[in-house]
């Protein structure tokens, strides 16, 4: 009994019996883990399997009309939906950072304004505080990033902002919700390393995440989820080489059939869709917004290594017949222009001396004979 209770305190996150329910129906069904101080623990799992609900847990958030039963700690604290934990101690990167970044304010503002709640330094000690969370956070233009806005950034930049504001805290635990999503993989590389660091340095860390292959370079342990249960955990290297369940041995599968498949794939496809020079304007009073300098490409990039990267053959742009509208050029509405499967049979006239007024397939034209 003593030492399973010297366990739990060497624990920084304690789990058990945790029981989420909507109504009648449960979305998390007993789930119990532990997690060390320094620890990487991965939930892994299909989609609406439970892992983000159960990882929320730790902040004491629950989504509309869930009711959340069992005992959730971090570091010996208490943690539900009606007292969540003290500020700063758990640290939470969601899955789209861009959402957690406040989009009016620059990117130093906020880090200052954090850091000067928490530390309640000087100016002078503030700053320098602002610049070593950056810089655990794996940001290295700092001056840069520190005068720009969060839509001036990159995917992986957001996540990094995201990552200093919740380091400048010094959490106890952080918890990564899908961090590869929409990464490339040069990304997914510095955010491996970024996030095996951040257990290195103490911190528990607990990854949400679908993607095998950064599960295995960063957790030390890994629990499968299914239908809101744990339903195998164990040692990363164990779990992913002898998996026992069913849907581990699904999820692994699924990485192989990736890796093998991706070098050859990656080689040969081209972006689906690629947009240059594009710039969007909104003028007020009544004026459209317009797009400037838009210059559109699509290509075919299926996940086979036979018909990726083969281009697909567009029609021409319509021909000057009767009746179709022109192709823009330089400026045009952000509204597109429609085109009709087949011209009209016959170009639209007016009589001599009167004043017609049209709309032709989404673009608009006036005449005023004289």
């Amino acid at each position: 009994m003593e030492e399973g209770m010297s366990n739990i305190a060497e624990c920084a996150v304690v789990v058990e019996n945790l029981r989420a329910t909507v109504g009648e129906r449960t979305i998390v069904d007993d789930v119990s883990l532990r997690i060390a101080k320094g620890e990487a623990l991965a939930l892994v799992g299909p989609s609406g399997s439970g892992k983000s609900t159960t990882a929320r847990a730790l902040l004491g958030e629950v989504g509309r009309g869930i009711h959340l039963d069992g005992s959730v700690r971090v570091v010996g604290e208490r943690v539900s939906p009606d007292r969540q934990p003290a500020a700063g101690l758990v640290g939470y990167v969601p899955q789209h950072p861009g959402a957690a970044l406040t989009p009016t304010r620059k990117v130093g503002a906020v880090l200052h304004e954090v850091v000067a709640r928490h530390c309640r330094g000087t100016r002078s000690s503030t700053s320098q505080h602002v610049r070593e969370a950056m810089l655990r956070a794996q940001i290295t233009e700092v001056d840069e990033l520190l005068d720009r806005y969060p839509h001036q950034l990159s995917g992986g930049q957001q996540q990094r902002v995201v990552l200093a504001q919740m380091l400048a805290c010094d959490p106890s635990v952080i918890v990564v919700d899908e961090p590869t999503t929409a990464q490339d993989a040069s990304a997914r590389q510095q955010l491996v390393a970024e996030l095996r660091s951040l257990a290195d340095s103490g911190i528990a860390l607990l990854v949400c995440s679908h993607d095998l292959t950064v599960v295995s370079d960063v957790a030390d342990r890994v629990a499968v989820m299914c239908s809101g249960a744990i339903v195998e955990d164990g040692p990363t290297d164990v779990v992913l080489r002898e998996p026992s369940h069913q849907i581990t041995r699904r999820l692994v599968a699924s990485r192989s059939a990736t890796e093998a498949t991706g070098t050859a794939v990656s080689s040969a496809t081209e972006p689906e869709l690629r947009v240059r020079d594009l710039e969007y304007r909104h003028r007020r009073r009544g004026a459209r917004a317009v797009l400037d300098g838009s210059t559109w490409s699509w290509h075919a990039a299926r996940a086979s290594p036979s018909s990726a990267g083969r281009a697909v053959e567009r029609p021409p742009w319509p021909a000057a017949s009767p009746g179709w509208p022109r192709r823009p050029r330089g400026r045009f509405p952000s509204t597109a222009n429609r085109y009709p499967d087949t011209p009209p049979t016959e170009p639209t006239s007016s009589s001599p001396g009167s004043s017609t007024s049209s709309r032709t397939h989404g673009h608009r034209s006036s005449s005023t004979g004289q």
